[in-house]
């Protein structure tokens, strides 16, 4: 597509240059590959989504694949032989599509799948709870849980956005906003009346949640569908990428009413999601998200200015473009896991 028949990539708020980008990015710098392994194969196939555990007492790397797959990888472990240690277990028939601890419960370990079930993983006892949805099947796309941690949201390959109790199951409340798929849903973490939801028809729509039934708040046209929509971690920044290779930066008002564009940022987004650092140490003062990049790098914007803060690359260990990514929520100094299409992985840290 052309660049003259893309929409929003001119940007109708000024963006001033953020003094801490230097800092920032001295920081990111001292980010190493540093266990033995050139990458870790902690799935069967290829990674569809990754997470660290929130505890920060021991780096342990969670993975979902395309073929229903949860791996662990204890990163800085090793068995007697020396070799990494890794177990997996296949809670799903389907491609695994999304995985979250609760934030309520750090030892439960949620996902969801085209098959379309949440399962709920128990680490303490290693065992899988199936979360009732009701008669009806969802091949879930992907899922967030509110806050209070008792409802979980979840989106649908058929263009539909529901909610239901974890702790009661039963028929979820379902709310058709799009005709088409909806890929991604991330509810604001301040405002949490307000979901995004990124679809297949082109669009970012912003919703409030108490009134689903009527239009969005906001609708944002994309040149081709929408990979994923995420919330920056104060909640002001609404960042999305979509296949017309742009990710975008939608910054919302002080008074909470509007979204204005930021910054459109070319990149080729064939390779995964813009993914936030939501750590309390050091990705609330100056916002920052990552992106893996066609030329095997690991991609880190400013959040606040659209600029690119650093490249990390180590030709040792990278052996296939980074498409999954996602920073250690809570981590003294940053941390990152990275997952490829063949089930590897590697962490970065400091």
């Amino acid at each position: 597509m052309k660049r003259a028949l893309i929409p929003n990539i001119e940007p109708t708020i000024k963006t001033e240059d953020d003094v801490n980008d230097k800092a920032l990015a001295d920081q990111l710098k001292e980010l190493k590959i540093k266990h033995d392994w050139t990458t870790v194969k902690v799935t069967p196939n290829r990674i569809n989504g990754c997470a660290f555990h929130p505890s920060n007492a021991k780096l342990l790397g969670c993975a979902i694949d395309v073929e229903g797959y949860l791996g662990f990888w204890d990163i800085e472990g090793q068995d007697e032989d020396g070799e990494p240690v890794v177990y997996n277990y296949r809670p799903h028939t389907r491609t695994a599509t999304d995985i979250k601890f609760d934030p309520f419960d750090q030892t439960k370990l949620i996902t969801s799948s085209y098959d379309g079930l949440v399962k709920i993983f128990d680490m303490n006892k290693a065992e899988f709870e199936t979360l009732d949805l009701g008669s009806d099947h969802f091949p879930i796309t992907s899922f967030d849980i509110q806050q209070d941690g008792q409802l979980i949201w979840f989106s649908t390959s058929d263009g539909e956005v529901a909610c239901v109790d974890k702790r009661k199951g039963g028929n979820p409340k379902i709310y058709t906003l799009r005709e088409k798929k909806i890929g991604c849903i991330h509810i604001n973490p301040i405002h949490q009346d307000l979901l995004a939801a990124g679809s297949n028809d082109r669009t970012t729509t912003v919703w409030d949640k108490r009134k689903l039934k009527k239009d969005p708040l906001q609708s944002f046209d994309h040149g081709y569908a929408v990979t994923s929509c995420y919330w920056s971690p104060n909640g002001d920044i609404l960042a999305t990428t979509s296949y017309d290779d742009y990710i975008r930066l939608f910054e919302l008002s002080k008074d909470k009413k509007e979204l204005n564009l930021k910054s459109a940022i070319p990149h080729n987004n064939h390779t995964g999601r813009a993914r936030w650092n939501y750590n309390k140490y050091h990705g609330l003062e100056h916002q920052h998200f990552v992106i893996g990049n066609m030329g095997q790098t690991v991609d880190i914007y400013s959040g606040m200015n659209g600029k690119e803060l650093i490249q990390l690359y180590d030709e040792d260990h990278i052996t296939a473009i980074p498409s999954v990514i996602q920073f250690h929520p809570s981590t003294a100094d940053p941390t990152l896991l990275t997952g490829n299409a063949s089930g590897r992985m590697v962490c970065w840290n400091i």
